[in-house]
């Protein structure tokens, strides 16, 4: 099982962040294999992403 926690989960979905390309790489490698957990916190800060600032 593996947790991430919501900076990795939003550089994933942000191809401006500087971690972007990492934290895809790392949701690659590790998602194929195991489980994906998220808190509640995590699923709400995701949720709360607003894709529209990075347009």
């Amino acid at each position: 099982m593996i947790s991430l926690d919501t900076n990795v989960m939003l550089s994933a979905l942000n191809p401006a962040d500087p971690h972007h390309t990492r934290a895809r790489q790392l949701l690659r490698e590790h998602g194929a294999a195991e489980a994906l957990t998220l808190s509640p916190l995590v699923y709400t800060g995701v949720m709360s992403f607003d894709d529209t600032v990075y347009a």
